[in-house]
């Protein structure tokens, strides 16, 4: 996992503008995956994720 739940998340937008966020939910990504961005699939998982829903997030990059 990339960043644990409880840390901050920071960086610039394309402007230059500088922003931060706080997770809320551990996130990382998928290894051996490959996203229409080229990147891996991006994962964002709950306090117990064995159980619950899962749900796919399409953002349509054309």
């Amino acid at each position: 996992m990339e960043q644990p739940k409880g840390s901050v998340r920071r960086g610039k937008d394309a402007n230059g503008k500088e922003w931060e966020t706080e997770m809320h939910n551990i996130y990382g990504y998928i290894r051996g995956t490959e996203s229409v961005d080229g990147d891996h699939i991006d994962i964002f998982l709950s306090d117990n994720p064995t159980e619950g829903n899962v749900f796919v997030i399409d953002h349509g990059y054309s």
